[in-house]
């Protein structure tokens, strides 16, 4: 009872005292105009920097010695001075410690504006490194230096003296190593005198501490040792430990813990991983670029990025359908399928392997966990994400890069959500479903050439194809017509030979019938050839003609665009109609005029030059024509229409009427052969005769 008494005692009058001084300082401080004032470079060792004009004051290196304590707070315990003394002493307005530290090195650098330092002697700055809740702490702590000569009556200090603004001299003087000897060392060096501060009695020197060891984080916090702390009050809020006589404050309103490399980064990230929680949607990115760096913030953002993603492809898809997308939205889709629709796939797989390894419940629980994967992947196939609609529309505006790779992750996620099922007899593994993806992009990717150039004659980036084709039609109806006509004229001259009584079949010395019969063979060769190639060019013809009629609508499109383009009037044109391509004429007319034999190396024109001396006409010795196709090379996928073969006599039809052999040939004994009344039906359609004779 007696030692709380004396306490309350030293508190109820020390405050009033110590105020006092403080109060003084203060005021003055308050006084002053605010300024800007250079701050010293960081030194290798602790030292207290003065003014040019000025003698520097002898400093000592910074310690590490912690504080004694007892259980008495008595006045002459107040060892240290409060963080609100050291901040009075600055000669600026509010002024503040400046606190460096740096993780690299392991050190931390106390620093100050020019401060009041007459009695800076008397000042002993510590670095401590107590451990408050369990946790790791630094405290700045400057005590009164007791390691000096001291006795009873004090320790002696080195004073600064400056008189009129100008430095006299270092003078020894005896003072009590606490704040209240401090306070007294003010008084008579001059600098309070009367309650008030002199300027003119100040030396002035700027404090610069530096401290080694930090290599742990911790709090940084301002340590004074004394009874008149809590009188004096906390500095910046409130305390925040008491041990005793110890106090703990806040050392700087911004600098509050001091931090490794490695926690001043976790802290960083983990600012950073907080604010990115509430990025808006199309600020995805960042989360994704975010967690692509650091990795261990998957847990933590994972989902912020995957529920991003997926409001930005559902915006995405609606603006490409509207026509109203940018390039941020068609950058969604490649991050669709980046983070959402491959791991999906990824995980699909991996359940897929996993269940066929398992047996019984095991497996039915994996089963289950596979359905749920599968119901997603099904999900993202659908509206309100991504479909072939906007594949269609992309293919439409001439983006095919992005057509293709939205398609890709259509068949991708049409394949893989398919997992486990059964399909036209097959079961959908990973590898089946991989093979069918691959198949399905590459016949895309082919016809996307064709969408590419159709949108390249739509835009009226290219033009001709229309006349192109048009062109190539014609010439396949002029090699109908003209083959026609040689072919009918050589039909012709083969009917010549066997016309009575001159025909070439009928000369005494021939034999007639087989002259007759290898005359028939070879019209039959004809009208089968003829037939065969006036059918490959009437395909052909066909093919270019609608060709040349899809190209003509899409060129037509091309010049409204470009007209659009140049804000000219669009004039609506009319597309040709079927019939304006020339007639077809691969069948000749009935009792057409005799054809005159085609001269020899007439360009486009089927040539035939027949042996005229030869006794008698055989396949044997028959050379076929080559056709301008052949010649020229125009074709090379057509089949070659060269190849020979034959039909039935009696058979083949050729003009629109049908050919029948009708010769009857009966041969007396001794081979001769006696003239007989033969009808000829059809046989000749340019001439007809009732009957023929034939001599040997």
């Amino acid at each position: 009872m007696k030692k709380f008494s004396i306490l309350l005692l030293s508190m109820a009058t020390m405050p009033v005292y110590a105020q006092g001084i403080l109060g003084s300082l203060n005021s003055y401080q308050e006084s002053l105009e605010p300024k800007h004032v250079s701050r010293t470079g960081e030194g290798g060792s602790s030292t207290t920097v003065g003014s040019s004009s000025k003698p520097v004051p002898e400093v000592k290196p910074s310690g590490g010695a912690s504080s004694t304590t007892n259980n008495k707070c008595e006045e002459n315990d107040q060892t240290s001075l409060p963080l609100s003394y050291i901040t009075s002493l600055i000669m600026e307005k509010d002024g503040k410690l400046d606190i460096v530290h740096d993780p690299r090195q392991g050190t931390l650098t106390v620093k100050s504006p020019d401060m009041i330092s007459n009695c800076s002697s008397m000042l002993d700055w510590k670095l401590k490194q107590p451990e408050i809740q369990g946790k790791k702490a630094y405290a700045i702590e400057v005590k009164f230096n007791s390691t000096g000569e001291c006795s009873d009556q004090g320790c002696k200090y080195k004073i600064a003296k400056v008189k009129n603004g100008e430095f006299e001299k270092y003078e020894e003087m005896v003072f009590k190593p606490t704040l209240k000897g401090f306070e007294e060392c003010l008084q008579k060096s001059g600098v309070i005198v009367n309650g008030k501060v002199d300027p003119k009695a100040i030396y002035s020197s700027q404090a610069n501490e530096k401290f080694n060891g930090i290599e742990q984080s911790g709090r940084l916090l301002f340590l004074s040792h004394g009874p008149s702390s809590p009188m004096v009050k906390a500095k910046y809020g409130t305390f925040e430990a008491v041990d005793r006589c110890d106090y703990y404050e806040q050392a700087h309103p911004q600098v509050k813990n001091l931090l490794t490399l490695a926690d001043e980064e976790k802290e960083r990230l983990d600012a950073e991983a907080a604010k990115l929680k509430d990025c808006p949607i199309n600020e995805y990115y960042k989360v994704a670029d975010f967690l692509e760096k650091y990795e261990d913030y998957s847990a933590q953002l994972g989902q912020v990025r995957d529920r991003l993603i997926l409001e930005s492809a559902k915006k995405s898809a609606e603006a490409i359908l509207k026509g109203k997308y940018t390039e941020d939205d068609l950058k969604v889709m490649g991050d669709f399928e980046r983070y959402i629709v491959q791991p999906k796939i990824d995980l699909a797989i991996s359940l897929y392997q996993q269940m066929v390894d398992l047996e019984g419940d095991a497996k039915k629980a994996k089963q289950e966990e596979l359905k749920v994967v599968l119901a997603e992947l099904s999900t993202y196939r659908q509206k309100p994400y991504f479909t072939g609609v906007q594949t269609k529309k992309l293919i439409e505006d001439g983006r095919f890069e992005e057509a293709e790779k939205l398609n890709s992750i259509m068949i991708s996620l049409d394949n893989y959500h398919r997992l486990g099922s059964k399909q036209e007899n097959v079961v959908i593994t990973p590898s089946v479903a991989a093979s069918r993806v691959t198949s399905a992009r590459q016949a895309f990717k082919s016809q996307l050439e064709t969408e590419r150039e159709n949108y390249e004659i739509r835009t009226g980036q290219t033009t001709g194809k229309s006349d192109y084709y048009a062109q190539l039609a014609k010439r396949m109806r002029q090699n109908i017509q003209i083959r026609s006509q040689n072919f009918s004229a050589e039909i012709q001259s083969e009917y010549e030979r066997v016309q009575q009584p001159n025909g070439y079949c009928f000369k005494y010395w021939r034999n007639a019938q087989k002259c007759i019969q290898d005359t028939v063979e070879r019209i039959q060769e004809l009208t089968a050839l003829l037939q065969h190639y006036n059918k490959i060019d009437e395909e052909r013809a066909a093919e270019y003609d609608a060709k040349a009629k899809s190209y003509g609508e899409l060129e037509a499109q091309g010049r409204r665009y470009i007209a659009a383009q140049n804000g000219e009037e669009v004039v609506e044109e009319r597309v040709p109609k079927q019939d304006s391509f020339p007639e077809d004429t691969t069948r000749p007319q009935p009792r057409a005029a005799e054809a005159q034999q085609p001269q020899q190396g007439q360009n486009g024109v089927y040539n035939f030059q027949w042996p005229q001396q030869q006794a008698q006409m055989t396949p044997q010795n028959y050379q076929y024509p080559q056709t301008p196709y052949a010649q020229q090379n125009m074709f090379m996928q057509q089949q070659n229409p060269y190849q020979y073969y034959s039909q039935p006599l009696g058979a083949q039809a050729y003009g629109g009427y049908q050919m029948q052999g009708g010769y009857n040939f009966q041969w007396g004994a001794g081979n001769q052969m006696y003239p007989q009344q033969q009808m000829y039906q059809n046989y000749n359609p340019y001439m007809q005769y009732n009957q023929y004779s034939m001599y040997r």
